[in-house]
């Protein structure tokens, strides 16, 4: 016979099972975060070097004025199979009557999957990755095109009339 562990002493193993992994995902955040504050530093040293730098020229330039250049990458988290997802989901969520900009899904896509702890994604990777997922998903009739497959401007895309009757919708 086994010995029953009483409700009360379950409850304090359990509560402090649970405030330990809280303790550990706050610690893996305050990692995170001194890491990011590290990229800063650096970023403002490097910054205030190049200011430095400018201000020894002969000809002088107010750095204030100077608009900062936003950078071409992410650091985006797609999981296999969200992508797909994410995709069908913009193009629901902007309506199924009208066509949606690949730049449209292309934000969506970044939004939804931003993540301080991967990788660096180029623009280009992001865009081609979704290319190729909206050309994948037109060949299997989910979707149609809206523009000639031969222009290098975003497309339109839609849901196709298969997908409406796939899903069950009207």
């Amino acid at each position: 016979m086994t010995n029953r562990i009483p409700p009360s002493l379950n409850w304090l193993i359990d509560k402090r099972a649970r405030i330990s992994g809280e303790i550990e995902k706050t610690r893996r955040s305050l990692k995170r975060a001194q890491v990011l504050i590290k990229e800063l530093e650096e970023l403002e040293v490097k910054l205030k070097a190049i200011d430095t730098a400018l201000d020894l020229h002969d000809i002088k330039i107010d750095v204030n004025l100077i608009k900062p250049i936003a950078s071409n990458t992410y650091r985006l988290n797609i999981p296999h199979g969200d992508l797909t997802k994410s995709i069908l989901t913009c193009i629901r969520l902007n309506g199924t009557n009208k066509p949606v900009a690949k730049s449209v899904i292309h934000n969506f896509v970044v939004a939804r999957h931003f993540d301080f702890d991967a990788d660096e994604i180029t623009h280009a990777q992001v865009s081609l990755s979704i290319k190729r997922r909206l050309n994948c998903l037109y060949h299997k009739g989910l979707l149609l095109r809206h523009h000639s497959p031969n222009t290098s401007e975003y497309g339109l895309w839609s849901f196709s009339p298969k997908y409406f009757s796939d899903h069950g919708i009207e």
